[in-house]
């Protein structure tokens, strides 16, 4: 509880008032509200001393009413013991009411509690414009969260699947390490048949990052191209050999139908006429360039 500009606390100044509220006079007690209300300017204080002046007022204004009441009835009946008897009860039990609410008063003040005398607290509260409403507590509002808006998801780097290079069904390698388009090796004379079953198992592929996988891709594709080109190559040179060997011959025929009949076999005669390093094989009449046929496996004629 605070103190008073005299060093006094708040509720022993509002003891007294109902102490003198009590024992003294009116004139009293409006000097106590003043001294409250214009030099504490606590309105707790202030409202404590108009609760005692209303009750002092009060219990004044009853005994006065008693009094007129029975002045009355004594004018009517004359002055009789049983008016007196019945003024004095009432005057009794009006004070005994005044000291009954001083006394609740007092004891509220001096656990540090309003008075809050019945009535007489809604007069002191109209009075200084007090507004004693209980107010419920004002609950705040949660703040909604700020949207968030959420990150992008992360980019994946899309890493280009290249086509797997495929053997081409024409070409196969020998066990003598000679790549051939034909049935037979054209280094060892070995079938191609032969070869398929007879081919050491592959070694399992072991997988490896994209960048040699691409770069093993890339180089299978350049190699196949260069076989290819190469093949397209040869066939053209057999292809001009051969067209170049038809017109030999049939001159060399009809030279030969005019003059006389040829001393040896086609045979011969053909393998007479191969350029040096290319052969013609008697068996199926294929262009050849090393030491087996690769239309028939057979060996080049020594």
């Amino acid at each position: 509880m605070t103190k008073s500009i005299f060093g006094l606390k708040l509720s022993a100044i509002a003891i007294l008032i109902f102490v003198i509220c009590f024992f003294g006079s009116t004139e009293v007690l409006i000097l106590l509200g003043a001294f409250a209300l214009l030099l504490e300017k606590n309105r707790w204080l202030t409202k404590q001393a108009f609760q005692a002046l209303y009750l002092k007022l009060s219990y004044i204004i009853a005994l006065r009413a008693v009094g007129w009441v029975f002045d009355f009835f004594r004018f009517l009946f004359g002055r009789t013991g049983f008016l007196a008897t019945t003024q004095d009860i009432i005057n009794f039990l009006l004070g005994l009411a005044f000291l009954l609410l001083v006394l609740l008063a007092i004891l509220r003040l001096h656990r540090e509690e309003d008075a809050d005398l019945p009535l007489f607290a809604n007069l002191a509260d109209y009075t200084l414009n007090i507004v004693r409403e209980k107010v419920a507590p004002v609950v705040s509002k949660p703040v909604p969260p700020a949207p968030t808006t959420a990150p992008p998801p992360p980019t994946v780097p899309v890493v280009p699947v290249m086509p797997t290079a495929t053997d081409s069904t024409d070409n196969w390698i020998c066990t003598c390490g000679r790549t051939n388009t034909g049935r037979f090796c054209m280094s060892c004379g070995l079938s191609r048949t032969i070869q398929a079953t007879t081919a050491p198992a592959a070694a399992p592929h072991e997988p490896q990052p994209v960048e040699q996988a691409v770069e093993a891709e890339t180089e299978a594709e350049s190699e196949a191209e260069s076989e290819a080109e190469a093949d397209v190559f040869v066939d053209q040179v057999v292809a001009e050999t051969a067209a170049v060997e038809e017109a030999v011959v049939e001159q060399t025929e009809d030279v030969v139908v005019v003059q006389e009949p040829a001393a040896e076999e086609p045979v011969e005669s053909a393998e007479v006429r191969a350029a040096a390093g290319r052969w013609i094989c008697a068996d199926c009449s294929r262009e050849n360039f090393d030491k087996f046929c690769r239309g028939c496996g057979k060996p080049r004629p020594t």
